[in-house]
């Protein structure tokens, strides 16, 4: 692969091969481990596959559309959920300090609450 299929592989995918590498290498280097790596890779991909089937672009990716892709795990044990959640977080994050998807805006709050404030109604749970 040429230096401009690289750049074509990361503009025209959902979630790039190459921002979920340099990601990646930005928890290697906080001395992250291998397996947990792995881990995060695996959800990663899960996620670009599903933004890719869902038609959502990278520019808009946010916590109304991760919430979206946790519900998925309607079912799924608490401590997957949070592990997802916490890996999304973190390239939510990743992704804002390097101004390839935007802050979001204040009238976002309900989707910042259902990721950030009730993750048990996403595990199948009620939030009391």
């Amino acid at each position: 692969m040429n230096t401009t299929d690289a750049i074509e592989v990361c503009v025209s995918e959902a979630l790039p091969l190459c921002h979920i590498e340099a990601f990646l290498e930005q928890l290697r280097t906080a001395r992250y481990a291998e397996g947990t790596l792995r881990k995060k890779r695996w959800v990663l991909r899960a996620l670009t596959r599903w933004m890719k089937d869902q038609n959502i672009a990278l520019t808009h990716l946010d916590e109304s559309a991760i919430a979206a892709f946790v519900k998925r795990l309607t079912g799924a044990p608490a401590t997957r959920v949070r592990f997802e959640l916490a890996v999304l977080r973190l390239l939510l994050a990743y992704l804002r300090g390097k101004a390839i998807v935007q802050v979001p805006a204040p009238d976002d709050e309900s989707a910042i609450d259902q990721i950030y404030g009730r993750t048990s109604t996403i595990c199948g749970k009620s939030a009391a």
